[in-house]
């Protein structure tokens, strides 16, 4: 883009220019929507053979990887993304304060700016009656929202070794 910015710096393009630039950009725009389109689908196709046949990372137990002959890896990663419904846990919050059990609630959430889940939170470690246990479990489970993350493709190529 220096170029071009060096070029018309102190001319204005012509319509023939112009045209031609226009031209350019759009060829280069489709270039590039193409092969966008074609690394997607490579990625698909990776992410596809690696989930069926990689081996387990270790020490990332949902990473799975393959290696090539000079050592080239492809690993993918999948995961999934819990994330806290604030409002919810304001709910189950409330309703420990209204059942006289407040301090049970810093044993699944600390406040920060958000809420955060504790470390290995168990609702049946709660000291509470039968009835609010059931009712604070359901509430604690629709506090948190478990959705897949995007699979992470990564590929990494290896010079290979002169014969």
């Amino acid at each position: 883009m220096a170029l071009l910015t060096q070029f018309f710096k102190n001319k204005l393009p012509t319509s023939e220019e112009i045209e031609i630039l226009a031209q350019e950009y759009e060829k280069a725009r489709l270039a590039r929507n193409e092969a966008q389109a074609i690394l997607s689908l490579i990625e698909d196709e990776l992410a596809d053979v690696v989930d069926r046949f990689g081996f387990p990372v270790p020490k990332a137990e949902k990473s799975r990887r393959l290696t090539g002959i000079n050592g080239s890896e492809i690993t993918l990663t999948q995961g999934d993304v819990a994330t806290v419904v604030t409002s919810r846990v304001e709910a189950l919050k409330d309703a420990l304060k209204a059942n006289g059990q407040a301090k049970q609630f810093k044993k699944l959430f600390r406040p920060r700016i958000s809420y955060e889940v504790v470390s290995e939170p168990a609702t049946a470690g709660l000291k509470l009656p039968v009835r609010l246990l059931e009712k604070v479990s359901q509430m604690f489970r629709e506090a948190i929202s478990v959705r897949p993350k995007k699979a992470v493709l990564r590929v990494t190529v290896k010079e290979q070794k002169a014969a």
